[in-house]
């Protein structure tokens, strides 16, 4: 026993549902206007019948029936839903005898459940309900309806009395050579018809096969048709399924739910084929996803012909004609109308853009020599070519401006006479949207947030420092319109400490790229990106000039080796050998793993585009961008990306030769910083301020009426020494030790009483050899007893008198200034840390051996008092660090003692800081600091916060001694090197941005 039902859903199980087609006619389908029956069936159709001339099959099941009601002709075809039940209940032996077969058990048990059959019939070649039941396989070839060229639609006619929501398919099918098929698009509502109508009504379904390759499509051999009557949750579109007969009867119609169908041919229609831009790979859009997915492009700012302008100029709106090369991001429409003479009247094809206008321009070639008009008629044949059986129109889209959205250009094209009969191709163009730089925790805070680079700014923005010796506010500095634009961000890639004598074992000199396309791609597309050296912005000397070789491309100061290259230009993981990065978009964004130099101040910018070629001749080239151009011009072309063929033409107008959309197609600057650690230590607690000696004589009232002098028994020199309170030296640059006059201003001390010490000798020639005793001559009287001679004295310095500091006493902390600090060390790129490598666990050892004067010429023992934990890292390029001690005075020749106001402010008066000879570290002088800038102040607070004048504050010095470190020497350097000026000179800038290390 068979149903043949069964054999029906085995032969479609076999039939290739494939959603793509393309190219020609055949309008004849045999008996499609169903003029031609035997008996209760149709010639060359198959349907769902099951009548007693089926000698396997008790009673009638009937659902198609020979109609009258036509719309041309005599006959048409009426299909209507039977009732299962009733059947089945008259046929109950059948429903026994199936359910004793395992394999049809289920069937009839799910029948049973169903109130009603769905009415089918199909085109088949010969007796098909009989060859369903004999021979099933054998089918497979009759339902195959033999053509030489693709049908482009199928036509026909239908009339509908659909209950309780019941739907019409209609099921076309192509075959190809190769046995793949093809069909309706996924999307085609005119393949379900779910509304009812009295009337004859036409539909047409357009065909597609899958292409072989570009414009190319397989060859279709044969093509079939089948309809079902299907229940209301059947999907409003084709589905995609290869069984048909087993859908439509697992979503069953209502009973009595009936169609009439007439006129079934396959039929011409005029077609559209949209083409993605040459940029992107050329290739056609298959029909059936021209809506659903559509065409690619890209925002068209570049210059396929290097010529003179860009291809489409976004601030100006034009768009360059008549190209000499052709443009290669314009997209092809090509809309065919398949005609084998010329009609006659002519023939109109209406053309639409139904969505996003703003965002095209249309052109009639793809060199841009004339504009097409979509507002004008496109009439067969004045506005069409013959080209074999089609008229042929072909339209070139621009994209202006890039889509935020998928598919954000609509077209849609039809017949004039049969606007119902349209087609719709859609259009995707993409632009970069962003290109932003993330860091790797080596922002200045050590996370990922890189910060501004607080050296783009215009020279007549540079910060001003406030004026006045002890305001101390720190320069506010941010992002805002004195800012050069774009802004820069900066990294800093140096490595960071681990643990004491250790820094981390690699630098941290890598960062992301992140990168927005304007909306994710419709299917995967490819970018290109490459980085630049670009150059300083050039402030004013006060703040910053550039140190970049502007006769040269590229002159970053560092490099990166890489496949055995120097690059000075960054590099862009898995860039190729012309420096270029190819990136496939599937999503709309990108991460980009970029790795930079470790020298501060050097400059990187990464461009992105669409073609690799137009990328590779874009340059940024001072020589070029800067002839007859102001400081002002200079410095505000010097981050431009520009296309040379554009510069070429127009030289004295940079901007108008930058990349189009910079602010979107290229990042912000990137700038690389270095952090310089100073391990930072202080002498001991202050020492011993008092010499001892007797009195062996005095004289009053000499050398003036008031005065007293004192002849003492020591000579100073020598007693200094002997007592423990500091050994005399010369200094680097003195003839004698500066003990004459060195307890002025201080305290002489006997018997309870104090005086201030006027001034006081010093037998230097003594202390070379044998040595004489000294005096002292006090503001005061000796008075009171008899006789002052053999008492014990003391002569103690000014120091704690004038400047607070007191034997025992913890010295003070060096509390650098920052805010000055990071003034002067803003042209060099660095930022001074003076907390990273101070704490407990990595500098234990934070004190050194108190020394009242260290003799400045005695390089070893300047070292021997150094407590330089983590001296081991001190030559590590990739770690910038270097070694403070905070002391008391240098040489008694240079602590400012004799206090002499004439020669305050000078270097031959007290000295403020020394470098070591191996630049290992620096020694700054507290009480010299006092000393040397005591004209300017009355107190020792007010040292703190040197901002303006002659560069000698605390902050001052030291920057002074840390570019000695670099090699900076006092009069070549100049500026704050001989201290002429509160900033580096150019020469100190560039040793700093130079050097390997401290």
């Amino acid at each position: 026993m068979e149903k043949k039902a069964i054999y029906l859903a085995l032969f479609l199980c076999a039939l290739p549902f494939v959603l793509f087609a393309q190219e020609e006619e055949s309008c004849s389908i045999p008996n499609g206007g169903f003029e031609l029956w035997k008996g209760d069936t149709p010639v060359n159709w198959g349907s769902t019948n099951v009548t007693q001339n089926s000698p396997n099959m008790p009673g009638d099941f009937k659902s198609i029936f020979k109609s009258t009601d036509s719309k041309s002709g005599n006959y048409s075809i009426h299909l209507k839903n039977p009732s299962t039940v009733d059947y089945l209940n008259k046929n109950a032996e059948y429903v026994k005898a199936m359910s004793q077969y395992p394999q049809y058990k289920k069937m009839a048990e799910e029948m049973m459940k169903k109130q009603s059959m769905s009415a089918s019939v199909f085109w088949c070649q010969g007796d098909c309900n009989n060859a369903m039941i004999s021979n099933p396989k054998a089918i497979l070839d009759n339902i195959q309806i033999p053509v030489k060229e693709r049908p482009k639609a199928l036509c026909g006619y239908y009339k509908t009395n659909l209950k309780n929501g019941d739907k019409l398919w209609i099921n076309p099918f192509l075959i190809a050579e190769d046995g793949t098929g093809g069909g309706p698009a996924p999307d085609e509502k005119n393949a379900v018809i779910t509304s009812n109508t009295k009337e004859w009504t036409a539909f047409k379904i357009p065909l597609h096969i899958p292409e072989i390759a570009n414009d190319k499509e397989k060859k279709v051999t044969a093509a079939g048709v089948q309809f079902y009557i299907v229940g209301k949750s059947f999907p409003n579109v084709p589905p995609y399924t290869t069984n048909g007969m087993q859908l439509a009867m697992s979503i069953p119609g209502t009973e009595n739910s009936e169609v009439w169908l007439d006129d079934i041919c396959f039929c011409d229609a005029p077609e559209m084929e949209i083409f993605n831009a040459e940029a992107v790979d050329g290739k056609k859009i298959n029909q059936a996803l021209m809506l659903e997915m559509g065409a690619q492009t890209f925002v068209n700012i570049d210059n396929d012909d290097e010529g003179e302008t860009f291809d489409y100029d976004p601030k100006t709106q034009i768009s360059k004609t008549n190209l000499t090369k052709i443009d290669n991001d314009l997209v092809k429409l090509r809309i065919k109308v398949p005609y084998a003479g010329e009609p006659n009247p002519p023939e109109e094809i209406a053309f639409e853009i139904t969505k996003g206008a703003k965002n095209v321009l249309f052109w009639k070639d793809n060199k841009k020599t004339e504009k097409f008009d979509p507002a004008l008629p496109l009439m067969i044949s004045t506005d069409f070519e013959k080209i074999g059986n089609f008229w042929i129109k072909e339209i070139w889209v621009e994209g202006i401006e890039a889509h935020t959205e998928q598919r954000g250009s609509v077209f849609k094209m039809y017949p004039k006479n049969d606007p119902e009969n349209f087609q719709e191709a859609a259009l995707t163009i993409i632009g970069i949207e962003k290109m932003e730089w993330e860091g790797r925790n080596n922002s200045i805070n050590h996370n990922n947030k890189l910060d501004y680079d607080v050296n783009f700014r215009n020279p007549s923005d540079a910060v001003q420092t406030p004026s006045g010796n002890i305001k101390c506010d720190c320069d506010v500095i941010t992002e805002s319109s004195s800012y050069l634009r774009p802004t820069g961000v900066r990294v800093f890639p140096g490595k960071r400490i681990k643990s004491k004598g250790r820094a981390e074992d690699t630098p941290r000199n890598k960062v992301t790229l992140n990168v927005t396309l304007s909306v994710k791609p419709i299917y995967p597309i490819k970018v290109y990106f490459k980085s630049f050296d670009v150059d300083d912005p050039t402030l004013d000397a006060s703040s910053i000039e550039s140190m970049d070789n502007e006769s040269q491309p590229e002159d970053n100061l560092g490099f990166l080796e890489k496949n055995d290259k120097k690059l000075k230009s960054g590099y862009l993981e898995g860039q190729d050998q012309d420096g270029i990065l190819k990136v496939d978009f599937i999503e709309s964004t990108e991460q980009l793993n970029f790795e930079v130099s470790l020298q501060p101040g050097d400059n990187f910018r990464v461009v992105g585009a669409f073609e690799k070629d137009f990328l590779k001749t874009l340059e940024n080239d001072d020589t070029k961008l800067n002839k007859n151009a102001s400081e002002v011009k200079r410095n505000n072309d010097k981050q431009r990306i520009v296309d040379p063929n554009v510069l070429e033409k127009n030289p004295d107008e940079a901007e108008n030769a930058e990349i189009r959309l910079a602010e979107n197609f290229a990042s912000k600057p990137l700038t690389v910083w270095r952090f310089m650690y100073a391990e930072v230590d202080k002498m001991g607690p202050i020492g011993k301020d008092v010499m001892l000696s007797k009195i062996v004589s005095y004289e009053l009232n000499s050398p003036k009426p008031g005065q007293t002098k004192i002849f003492i028994a020591d000579n100073i020199i020598k007693k200094l020494e002997t007592d423990g309170v500091t050994k005399a030296t010369m200094g680097p640059t003195h003839t004698h030790v500066g003990i004459k006059d060195a307890f002025k201003e201080g305290e002489f001390k006997v018997l309870g009483q104090n005086f201030k010490i006027l001034e006081n000798s010093a037998n230097e020639a003594g202390y070379i050899f044998s040595g004489a005793a000294d005096n002292v001559v006090i503001d005061g009287l000796l008075t009171g007893i008899d006789g002052y001679e053999g008492k014990v004295c003391g002569l103690k310095f000014d120091d704690e008198t004038k400047w607070g500091f007191k034997a025992g006493d913890a010295m003070p902390d060096l509390n650098p200034d920052i805010c000055v600090l990071e003034r002067i060390f803003r042209p060099t790129y660095v930022v001074l840390d003076f907390d990273a490598m101070n704490t407990d666990a990595i500098n234990p050892n934070k004190e050194t051996q108190f020394i009242r004067n260290t003799n400045a010429d005695d390089f070893a023992a300047i070292k021997s008092n150094y407590s330089f934990d983590n001296k081991n890292l001190a030559e590590d390029p990739e770690f910038w660090c270097f070694y403070i001690n905070t002391c008391f005075a240098g040489a008694t020749a240079e602590d400012g003692d004799p206090d002499d106001g004439n020669i305050a402010g000078s270097w031959e008066n007290a000295i403020t800081g020394i470098a070591d000879d191996e630049k290992l570290g620096i020694n700054i002088f507290m009480e010299g600091l006092l000393e040397f800038n005591k004209l300017k102040w009355t107190n020792r607070d007010k040292y703190l916060c040197t901002r303006a004048g002659i560069g000698s504050g605390k902050g001052d010095v030291i920057a002074h001694e840390i570019a000695h470190l670099f090699g900076a020497v006092h009069e070549i350097d100049q500026a704050i090197m001989n201290i002429t000026a509160n900033h580096f000179s150019e020469l100190t800038i560039s040793r700093i941005r130079k050097g390997k290390h401290p």
